[in-house]
């Protein structure tokens, strides 16, 4: 049985052998010739780029391009299977290496207090390590390409990473396309090369301020929305179609936070996006325009790993998803679904469909999703294609296991919850909604009962946001029982088609003209949106956050300030959209709203 263990854990004395032969896998299958299929840049390219020869046949003959033809799965129920095998890919492929070592793909403990307090491990920002004795450049620290990522006059050269490029992460920009970007990109990287904080400094003190959402005058992990809270939150969630991906989370009534979210963010976060600077009380600082200001080099970093067409190339990527499938089976062992996982089939955010994403080679438009769906290009030592059930049970179907980090425990207990249920509220007063929760309770044993509520849209405004007086224990007392209250903001129909790339969601509330932080989430996306079909079908987004850490300071949805906030491609500059609270916004509007859940155990 192959361990995973933590990567910090390498640097313990008694692991002095592991680590050494785990570095020197990694160099030698960076050092493979590409056409070698365990070479790392034959498996990393499974997951984006370069696209050449993948699509079996046509989806529309007049139209070819447009589609998405990487193999990974984002967006939809697939995406924690689909990357756990690949997860395994590149680990298969450092064991054909050093074959009589003790070889595996350790993960970067994430929400551990180390990483809390000082970001990546050193393992992963050193300039040289040493292999067999030898002192040599760290072999996790890029990687340079050996191949161009697109062909030269295709379509798709804003993708473009040229032979002997060497993937970057924040505070640098690897723009490679066109010219005139490339040129931007150089004097940015230059400049970055001057400064007096080293670009390793820049990127942990990016790493702290993202993984606790917060500045330093507070204690790590403070903020509701930290990505360790995301990790919380989504660990919670019983249903695993919610658990899974983005779509099924924030594409409902209620917002719910899914893997996929905390795994975005941290993309974004090595990739080039930064937290807003705050003043000593807290509070934002601001342009002379009213708008945020924000921390370290956000203006001109653009990083691979912010980008899903060439993430896999930094060899970060492999140890960030490793920690995800770690999430992911600390999820499987805690609703004890080990063995089977279940996708709700009825799925009415589509969740369960590739439209999140659309369809990657030999999947069709809009395809339903199961766990028998094959998971390409992954086949096992017969070359029968996998499906997600042939990687339910990481211990007795693949033959490793993870050390217990963070977030996890030797023993969870059966839980009590065996079912979900969700009430949508409706009318325009208290009353009203109190007379809907208390005939929504259901009498059957160990069901758990949750019902939500715009309260946005409640008209009468001397009611839009009642307070409540919850009890030491987080409960209210309404129609005669006690409920778990919990409050999110949802930031709904984001037009990603008006946005290059991937972007970042900020929500702030307003005291005595200031700006304080709610939290932030990131959206992983693609530069070029034209050329995909899927796109243009479906072309927004939603995110949440948890608020009932500042609910005191909402006196009403005006008191709310949401940015999007992304890259500009060519000149590197933050482009940032404002959103004003409007109640009577159009349905298809960009719009957020204040949704509260009223959660019961019987």
């Amino acid at each position: 049985m192959t361990v995973r263990t933590s990567l910090r854990d390498l640097d313990k004395p008694e692991n002095a052998r592991k680590k050494n032969d785990f570095l020197k896998a990694w160099k030698l299958i960076k050092e493979l010739p590409p056409s070698n299929p365990n070479s790392f840049w034959s498996v990393a390219s499974y997951h984006g780029m370069p696209y050449k020869n993948r699509r079996v046949e046509p989806l529309h003959p007049e139209k070819d391009e447009l589609v998405w033809d990487g193999y990974c799965q984002h967006a939809n129920v697939l995406f924690p299977t689909w990357h756990r095998f690949f997860c395994l890919r590149i680990e298969q492929a450092l064991q054909t290496v050093v074959p009589s070592g003790q070889v595996a793909l350790h993960y970067w403990d994430e929400t551990s207090a180390e990483s809390l307090q000082h970001g990546l491990p050193d393992i992963l920002t050193q300039p040289t390590v040493t292999i067999d004795g030898a002192t040599v450049p760290n072999p996790l620290l890029g990687f340079t390409i050996p191949r161009p990522t697109a062909e030269p006059g295709g379509d798709d050269l804003i993708y473009l990473k040229p032979a002997g490029y060497t993937t970057v992460r924040y505070p640098f920009s690897g723009i490679q396309y066109p010219p005139e970007a490339k040129a931007v990109a150089d004097a940015h990287n230059k400049m970055v090369d001057g400064l007096n904080q080293t670009p390793t400094q820049l990127l942990q003190e990016n790493c702290y301020y993202w993984l606790n959402v917060q500045r330093a005058i507070n204690p790590p992990g403070s903020n509701t929305n930290s990505i360790l809270e995301e990790f919380k939150e989504c660990l919670n969630v019983p249903n695993y179609t919610v658990f899974s991906n983005t779509t099924s989370a924030t594409g409902s009534s209620a917002t719910y936070q899914a893997l996929e979210q905390p795994h975005n963010d941290i993309h974004l976060m090595v990739g080039g996006f930064t937290t807003p600077m705050t003043n000593e009380d807290g509070s934002v600082k601001l342009d002379d325009a009213g708008d945020p200001m924000y921390a370290g080099l956000m203006k001109g970093a653009n990083g691979d790993m912010g980008e899903n067409e060439t993430a896999s190339f930094d060899p970060i990527f492999f140890f960030h998803h490793c920690n995800i499938d770690r999430m992911f089976w600390v999820w499987q062992k805690k609703w004890h679904q080990t063995d089977n996982i279940t996708i709700n089939p009825n799925d009415p955010t589509r969740g369960n469909t590739n439209i999140g994403q659309g369809p990657t080679p030999n999947q069709t438009p809009g395809q339903e999703l199961t766990t028998e769906t094959i998971l390409y290009p992954f086949q096992d030592e017969l070359g029968v294609p996998r499906t997600s059930m042939d990687c339910m049970n990481i211990e007795s179907q693949l033959g490793y296991t993870y050390a217990i980090g963070s977030l996890d425990q030797a023993q969870w207990p059966t839980p009590a919850v065996k079912q979900h249920h969700i009430v949508s509220l409706k009318g325009n007063n208290w009353g009203e909604i109190e007379t809907d929760l208390a005939e929504s309770v259901s009498t059957e044993e160990g069901v758990r009962t949750k019902a939500f509520v715009n309260r946005s849209q409640i008209t009468d405004a001397t009611m839009a946001i009642p307070l409540f007086a919850e009890g030491d224990d987080g409960t209210v007392e309404l129609a005669g029982a006690k409920w778990k209250v919990n409050n999110h903001i949802k930031v709904s129909n984001i037009e990603k088609g008006s946005i290059a790339g991937s972007f970042a969601v900020y929500a702030y509330y307003k005291k005595d003209d200031k700006l304080y932080p709610i939290g932030q989430r990131a959206v992983l996306d693609r530069w070029d949106r034209e050329r995909c079909e899927n796109c243009q079908r479906n072309p927004r987004a939603a995110v949440g956050f948890s608020v009932d850490h500042c609910m005191e300071h909402i006196a009403d949805m005006n008191t709310v300030v949401v940015y999007l906030v992304s890259h500009d491609a060519k000149s590197g500059d933050i482009k940032a959209a404002k959103l004003n609270y409007e109640a009577e916004s159009a349905e298809k509007d960009a719009r957020f709203d204040l949704i509260t859940s009223f959660e019961q155990s019987i």
